[in-house]
């Protein structure tokens, strides 16, 4: 028997999205699936301390509940709940210790696992110094502002508080880091997975990045950064009515009369990676706008020289208040006129966090939603804090997935592998009623290979980002069962 090693990745998008998932009616799932054989392999899942959170202010998003959703789907398709064995941790380095024991010792044929994220100063140890060269030279008064007054320390001795100094990077932080660096090779995660399969154990992911461009057997994939900017890219088309561009990425010539719209921008901690890749993939569809005269920034943050490097200057630190702050010193000194020159249109703010800071920002400057001078204000995560917002259009979308059909297919997946039948493909997929409506054309998923840095292909099953507003938050949010009408003022 072929051993089989699960690696779930669920990591934050650009913010992160919702599990949108309602209770599951597994009597009909089973009348869905009458050839289930019971599968005798042993289960491991290593996942996050419950603490930790898909996104901070939702307990649908909390590790425990998405391991059990797994758990449930893996039982139903056969899987010995008995079998199953789980273990938690709230740092990489702990987590990486455990699988080696759960592998050491449990005699798995399967194992899953959630990763830890790595926290910012391990960010750093991996990256080096040119990461406080690059951040301190071009950036100092930006992070000052936006990161280092408002971030607590993220480990006792941490330099990372002291980024904007003049040498943050003395001797004492060289050895914290490398320390740390040395830590993070010793327990690599990466590692695990190319021994697994040097082994001939089958490795697959899930979620919205894999571990440094591996290439697993097979990927289940969430929205990714790219995706959250791709959507919010569409949306400010469609609502600022945009033209849309050529073939070749440029913006029609705008007419005469056209007087450019303000937008401005707020992404993730400028150390995380979804950052960076959410602004690249944003700033390659919003720039044309930019050249042709149709968009333009107030503040001044975003020219039509901007590159996507440049993605540090816009970065606040994912919390509601900070954002609040760093978007209030925005509009009070550049959007204090009320006129077409000086208002603003538009926030793409990569989180609902981001989002909610916008909205708190705009009505502190006393403007009503209503009126003319409330933007446009994007976000991701739908999360429930939000809701009310997004009821009362201050904040005019969000973004989220559906999650039950990825643990139906990872399950699916293993089943099929199990009987000797490898799934995913579309032979396998029209046997199963969820899954073949799933990636239906309007389905919520869809099957793709991607292309690594290496050029391999990597298969994957990946969900469709979803679009939240006003207009359909009570069939997604409320007819799904993950809020109740009363919970979003319905």
């Amino acid at each position: 028997m072929r051993r089989i090693l699960i690696l779930v990745v669920v990591a934050l998008l650009g913010g992160a999205a919702i599990f949108l998932s309602a209770p599951h009616d597994f009597q009909e799932d089973n009348e869905l699936y009458p050839n289930r054989v019971p599968i005798s392999w042993r289960v491991g899942i290593a996942f996050p301390s419950s603490g930790l959170e898909l996104f901070d202010r939702s307990s649908v998003g909390r590790w425990d509940n998405i391991v059990a959703k797994i758990k449930a789907e893996l039982v139903v398709h056969g899987f010995n709940e008995n079998n199953i064995v789980v273990a938690q941790s709230s740092e990489r380095v702990e987590q990486v210790k455990q699988i080696d024991e759960m592998l050491e010792k449990d005699n798995l044929d399967c194992l899953i696992v959630v990763p830890v994220e790595l926290s910012k100063d391990q960010i750093i140890a991996q990256q080096g110094d040119t990461t406080w060269n690059y951040l301190r030279a071009k950036y100092k008064d930006v992070l000052a502002e936006s990161v280092t007054a408002n971030d607590p320390k993220i480990l006792e001795n941490s330099p990372y508080e002291n980024v904007g100094e003049e040498s943050p990077l003395d001797e004492n932080g060289l050895k914290f880091y490398n320390k740390l660096l040395v830590q993070l090779q010793q327990y690599s995660l990466e590692d695990r997975l190319r021994k697994a399969k040097e082994a001939n154990i089958l490795t697959v992911g899930f979620g919205s990045d894999n571990v440094n461009d591996f290439p697993f057997d097979y990927f289940f994939a969430t929205p990714s950064a790219e995706d959250v900017a791709n959507v919010q890219a569409g949306f400010a088309v469609a609502h600022l009515g945009l033209p849309e561009l050529t073939a070749d990425g440029i913006a029609p010539e705008k007419p005469t009369d056209w007087v450019a719209k303000n937008v401005e921008v707020m992404t993730q901690d400028a150390l995380k990676p979804n950052s960076k890749r959410y602004f690249t993939q944003l700033w390659k569809r919003i720039k044309p706008y930019f050249d042709a005269g149709y968009l333009r920034s107030g503040s001044g943050l975003l020219t039509e020289k901007t590159t996507a490097e440049d993605y540090i200057g816009v970065s606040v630190i994912e919390d509601g208040d900070k954002a609040a702050g760093i978007m209030h010193n925005r509009l009070d000194k550049y959007y204090k006129q009320d006129d077409a020159a000086h208002r603003l249109s538009f926030v793409f703010a990569q989180t609902d966090a981001h989002a909610r800071g916008a909205v708190r920002a705009c009505v502190e400057a006393g403007w009503q939603q209503s009126s003319s001078r409330w933007p446009i204000i994007t976000g991701s995560g739908a999360e429930k804090i939000t809701v009310a917002d997004i009821v009362e259009k201050k904040q005019a979308m969000s973004i989220a997935y559906d999650s039950s059909i990825l643990s139906t297919a990872v399950a699916q997946y293993l089943f099929d592998f199990a009987i000797g039948q490898p799934s995913m493909n579309g032979q396998s997929v029209n046997n199963n009623a969820l899954l073949s409506a799933a990636v239906s054309p309007s389905g919520t998923a869809y099957f793709a290979q991607v292309p690594l840095k290496d050029g391999e292909l990597q298969n994957m099953l990946i969900a469709r980002p979803v679009t939240i507003t006003a207009d359909n938050l009570k069939e997604f949010m409320v007819d799904s069962g993950y809020i109740s009408p009363q919970e979003a003022g319905l």
